[in-house]
């Protein structure tokens, strides 16, 4: 795979279901493992991804930005998790985490995307062409 390619491979894809998804998956790992740093390794491995997505698309600000949103997010369950129990407050950091990178990182993308492609920002909601006759 070139670096050409990777680029691609990387630029292409959304990031907030590896951004939000990943607090969910290393959650699983760590649980399920009984070794918390397995979890983590999963976290490390995501956020990494998603920081050269993030930089290769918007900018290392904020990629520094959404990596405090996942951070304190990974703080935040902990916190809540007490009340409301470990699951149910890992669901919720996990969905505002993918609805934060969502609105900041894959959303501006995709727009830009649409503009390029001159359809105005109309699609069929798939990634193709929108019907317009």
């Amino acid at each position: 795979m070139t670096s050409r390619d990777a680029r691609a491979l990387s630029s292409d894809r959304p990031t907030w279901p590896v951004a939000g998804g990943s607090l969910v998956v290393g959650f699983l790992v760590a649980e399920l493992t009984g070794v918390r740093a397995l979890g983590g390794v999963v976290l490390l491995v995501a956020i990494g991804w998603c920081w050269m997505a993030w930089t290769r698309r918007r900018s290392m600000l904020v990629a520094l930005g959404l990596t405090a949103v996942y951070v304190a997010a990974f703080a935040l369950s902990h916190v809540i998790a007490g009340a409301v129990g470990a699951l149910v407050s890992v669901a919720l950091v996990s969905a505002l985490v993918s609805l934060v990178v969502f609105a900041v990182a894959d959303r501006p993308v995709l727009l830009a995307a649409a503009n390029r492609s001159g359809n105005g920002g109309a699609s069929d909601g798939w990634g193709g062409q929108s019907d317009q006759r």
